[in-house]
Order: structure tokens, then C-alpha cells, then sequence
């Protein structure tokens, strides 16, 4: 094993241990017994839990929001739809101090759904629309800022509405889903 992949090893190691040590050590400092120890590994990021019988676990969380990388869409993309750049200015104009953080989680839960779309699991404009909503109602509900979001929202429900009465199809309402996403994230910027 090379050298420095061994100095990698113990340091992981190190961790890991520091983090079963902390969760153990934890209840004895008077915390709840229901606390958890975030583990984060090149390998992904993880609950350290304990069961009824004292056993310890790894759970894997399957969905981690990293706001502090930058998003994938530049704002001064002149490829930006007409749909994206309504959405931006309507973005824009919320007065919520966390606007570009509840921004960013919007984009990162509407893109969540277009995935669900491309891979088969939502499959009518219905199901797309409710899960869309669910998760923006997910977002704000967090962020504590559903009202500031209204005009954001009006804007989605004037495109999505348009949508339907031309008669779209699944795909294309993933489409106005990702184009919401790119609006957003350039609105951070």
C-alpha cells in the first residue's frame, strides 16, 4: 500500500473512531439518547445511529444539499429560456433574507423531480405536479418563507397551466421543471 494512502486509512479511521467514541461519550454528557453523529466519508455521508439494544449503525443519507458549491447555471447564460429568465426576475424580487439559500434548495428538489420523471417513477402531469408542489411546500415550509415565495409560485402555475392546455406531454412539463431549476439557480447569483 502506498504511503500516502495509508496516512489516508488513519486518518478515516481516526474519525470514524472519534465519531463512535462521541456518540457513546454523548448520552453520558446528559444529551438525549435519540441524538445522532454525522459521519462524512469520500464515500458518502452517513447517520451514526444506536438501536434499542445499544448497537451501533451507519445509515446512509441518500440526499445531501451542498449550498455552499455553486450552481451549474451561469446567469449571464444568454441560452437561458424565456420561461427560466421569468422565473429569475419573479426570484429576484422575493424579500426573504435566506432568498438565494431557499433558491438553491428549491432548484436542488425540482431537479429531484425531473430525475423521477426521466426514470419512469412519475409518469402523468397529475403525479409530476404534486410531487413539484410537495417538494417546493417541503422547501419553504423549512425555510419558514411560504408567503415570500407566492410570486414565484404564480409564475410556475402561469407556465405549468400553459402547458396543459396545449396538451404536454410528461416530458416536456420535466422540461419547464428544469428550466424552473436554471431560473432559480441564476437568481443567486
Amino acid at each position: 500500500m502506498p504511503p500516502g494512502r495509508r496516512v489516508l486509512l488513519g486518518r478515516t479511521r481516526a474519525f470514524l473512531l472519534a465519531a463512535i467514541a462521541a456518540f457513546f461519550v454523548a448520552p453520558l454528557a446528559g444529551w438525549a439518547q435519540e441524538s445522532r453523529t454525522l459521519v462524512v466519508t469520500k464515500s458518502g455521508y452517513y447517520w451514526l445511529t444506536q438501536d434499542a439494544a445499544g448497537v451501533p449503525s451507519l445509515v446512509k443519507i441518500e440526499r445531501v444539499i451542498k449550498l455552499d458549491e455553486p450552481p451549474p447555471t451561469d446567469p449571464t447564460d444568454p441560452t437561458l429560456t424565456d420561461r427560466a429568465k421569468a422565473i429569475l426576475q419573479a426570484a429576484r424580487a422575493v424579500t426573504e433574507p435566506k432568498r438565494a439559500e431557499t433558491a438553491r434548495m428549491l432548484a436542488v428538489e425540482y431537479r429531484a423531480v425531473v430525475r423521477q420523471v426521466t426514470a419512469g417513477q412519475l409518469v402523468t402531469q397529475p403525479l409530476i405536479l404534486l410531487a413539484a408542489r410537495e417538494a417546493a411546500d417541503r422547501v419553504l415550509s423549512q425555510q419558514q418563507a411560504p408567503e415570500q415565495w407566492k410570486g414565484v409560485r404564480q409564475v410556475i402555475t402561469d407556465q405549468w397551466t400553459a402547458l396543459v392546455q396545449e396538451g404536454a406531454s410528461d416530458g416536456d412539463f420535466a422540461k419547464l421543471l428544469v428550466e424552473v431549476a436554471e431560473g432559480l439557480e441564476a437568481s443567486t447569483r
